[in-house]
């Protein structure tokens, strides 16, 4: 049974692991969009197998990839009833991750999927356009 610094440690790997992650895969998206620092990128990614081997050295084993999935997983939007914003929010993750399968497919010149990634933006669109329909007409009321 590990014991109390193990799991520690552990942990701390894990998080330097998954901070490394999202630090090069979000330098990688904007390098893609025509911003980013690309003089970073072999530096950020000798960086993150550095993190891998060391969190493996710390756990006993490499980085489920469970875990990879959870570090460049976006944020859960709240279902809470009260949140005022949480469709508009929605609408927009829905672009976001439309315009992201877009950009995937287009950097590995895969059609099919660029349009299902487009199909996916102008869904979330067409939600925002809905939502922004409905707040007029509340205002035009009053």
């Amino acid at each position: 049974m590990p014991d109390r610094a193990d799991c520690s440690a552990s942990q701390m790997s894990a998080t330097a692991v998954r901070d490394g992650l999202r630090e090069l895969t979000a330098n990688l998206m904007r390098i893609a969009r025509g911003t980013g620092r690309p003089e970073l990128v072999l530096e950020q990614a000798l960086t993150l197998v550095g993190l891998f081997e060391a969190h493996r050295q710390v756990a006993g084993e490499d980085m489920p990839a469970a875990h990879v999935a959870e570090a460049l997983r976006l944020a859960e939007i709240s279902e809470d009833e009260e949140a005022v914003w949480g469709d508009w929010d929605r609408a927009v993750r829905a672009m976001v991750q439309g315009s992201l399968q877009v950009a995937a497919a287009e950097l590995m010149a895969q059609h099919a999927q660029a349009a299902a990634g487009r199909k996916e933006l102008f869904a979330g669109y067409r939600n925002i356009e809905k939502l922004h329909s409905r707040q007029l007409r509340r205002l035009i009321r009053r």
